[in-house]
């Protein structure tokens, strides 16, 4: 196994304490989607989601009593052991509250209200692959020259959510990898850079996958969101609940930035795809991209919003066993870091899937922010080619990108 390295340009989401004046301490995303009422029609079950992050503290009560699969993949130095994938410091906050919006119970610590998890019933592997405050080396097992991405592959994952990017992104998620893991039908997510108009970076840059930013409870954008003419889609990700600051375990805080917004969008399309087996990776992509937001609308696409809002409840109403088996976020123009479409579809025809296509959307997305006559009081408001999407309280924001071709949902690899 070849681990990921980590770079001092890879930074997790800032955590700060939750302000009293918060009316829903921080679970506007669990809440104003209506997810309790989701869960009563799917959890996510029979999904596998793998998580490639920071190590994990499985014993914080959000998580006490959740089957977590975990497996190391740092090393100190490179071509040293294994390090524990599980940790109680520092190290472990991120990866931590990362797979808590995932299968997070809510229990809280000390009478506090806890974190609740986006899909609750599917299966999360956790694979310590990145390290925000001791770096992370290839470790001893990078003898067989597999990334840690493609363990996951390989160990069954059907998505795959990267909270993580920089500079440096391109050799922790190698960019040759992306063919064989997007032909392998899995599905993979990814996080943008929290610097207000910086350009994508590996491995939300990556042809294929689904990059996120992140949105408010007001449904606006984040005032650090990236932006990019390959921007996947936008979930909820500032001011969400989360354990800190500072490495404390007992105390919550308000987490802000795109990895909450990745895990949710990972979370969300377990949820739809457990509702809709059958369907192919690329058909839960389609319904990601045309069912943004809480209103029927034509496919489109910008650089400051991508296809839309998430939306769970949307996404749900549609059958995507009728869209065509094309990623709509597969563009012919791979970017600055690639791979081609050629590759991406060359690698599907190796394994026997079927070629994905690409989708021309139409522009475009107007912020709601920037329009008073638009505004809204409801959170989630987005406006394109003149249809006002309002998003209302049962409304959900769901981001992925995959296509799964050889392999069902929840069954073995």
């Amino acid at each position: 196994m070849r681990s990921l390295a980590v770079a001092a340009v890879m930074v997790p989401v800032g955590v700060a304490l939750v302000g009293a004046g918060d009316p829903q301490g921080g679970l506007w995303y669990y809440n104003e989607s209506g997810m309790a009422t989701i869960h009563e029609t799917t959890t996510g079950e029979g999904i596998t989601i793998a998580v490639l992050d920071s190590p994990l503290n499985p014993d914080t009560p959000d998580l006490a009593g959740v089957d977590i699969a975990t497996t190391g993949a740092c090393a100190a130095e490179p071509g040293g052991p294994v390090l524990p994938s599980t940790a109680t410091d520092e190290s472990a906050m991120h990866g931590t509250g990362i797979v808590a919006y995932i299968v997070g119970t809510g229990a809280g610590v000390d009478g506090q209200a806890g974190v609740l998890g986006v899909a609750p019933g599917a299966k999360v592997h956790h694979y310590n692959a990145t390290n925000f405050v001791d770096g992370c080396a290839a470790s001893e097992t990078a003898l067989d020259g597999t990334s840690t991405l493609i363990d996951a592959i390989d160990d069954g994952a059907n998505i795959v959510n990267m909270s993580f990017g920089g500079a440096g992104g391109s050799t922790h998620v190698p960019v040759d990898d992306i063919p064989r893991a997007l032909a392998s039908g899995a599905i993979l997510v990814g996080a943008t850079p929290n610097e207000a108009g910086a350009a994508l970076d590996p491995p939300a840059a990556y042809n294929g996958v689904v990059s996120v930013a992140a949105i408010g409870p007001d449904g606006a954008r984040s005032p650090d969101a990236a932006t990019g003419e390959h921007l996947g889609v936008l979930a909820p990700g500032d001011d969400m609940l989360a354990l800190g600051p500072g490495g404390s375990w007992t105390q919550y805080g308000m987490a802000n930035g795109s990895s909450g917004a990745t895990a949710y969008t990972s979370a969300a399309l377990a949820l739809v795809w457990s509702r809709y087996p059958d369907a192919t990776s690329n058909q839960i992509l389609q319904s990601l991209a045309r069912n943004t937001g809480p209103e029927d609308h034509e496919l489109t696409h910008d650089a400051e919003h991508g296809y839309g809002i998430v939306n769970v409840r949307h996404m749900l109403e549609h059958d995507p066993t009728g869209y065509p088996d094309e990623n709509p976020f597969l563009w012919d123009d791979p970017g600055d870091y690639g791979p081609t479409k050629q590759d991406i579809l060359a690698a599907a025809e190796q394994t026997g899937g079927t070629p994905s296509g690409t989708v021309t959307p139409a522009p475009r997305f107007t912020d709601p922010s920037a329009d008073p006559d638009g505004a809204s009081s409801l959170p989630w408001v987005a406006i394109g080619a003149g249809v006002v999407l309002v998003v209302a309280v049962v409304v959900v924001v769901l981001l992925v990108l995959r296509r799964r071709s050889g392999r069902s949902p929840g069954e073995a690899s």
